[in-house]
């Protein structure tokens, strides 16, 4: 499990020791092309309550993706792991990104 505070003041990544990370990016309309809409070696799917799943050809990872607001801003948050260790890590990565909505007291919102 991946535990933090949100306290963003840039893009920032978190890594365990097993692989699983969490990814905090600025989030514009002008970064929806890249980060949520799909393409030839990106992949998106809704899961729920505004979080997608991806994977990602090119970069060798999938996992969650979601857009919050915080203090007026907008960020979005990717929890991942390597597309070879999807199997073993999904379930881990999915909670992480639940964990840091609950921690953080965040609802995914609308892209």
């Amino acid at each position: 499990m991946v535990e933090f505070d949100f306290d963003h003041e840039h893009s920032e990544g978190f890594m365990n020791s097993e692989g699983e990370g969490i990814i905090i990016y600025d989030y514009t309309n002008d970064d929806k092309d890249i980060l949520f809409e799909e393409s030839d070696t990106y992949v998106l799917d809704p899961y729920e309550n505004n979080i997608y799943t991806f994977a990602d050809a090119e970069t060798e990872l999938c996992g969650y993706i979601e857009c919050i607001e915080h203090n007026g801003n907008k960020y979005a948050i990717q929890t991942t792991c390597s597309i070879e260790d999807m199997e073993e890590h999904g379930t881990n990565i999915r909670d992480n990104i639940l964990e840091f909505n609950k921690i953080n007291n965040f609802k995914p919102i609308p892209i």
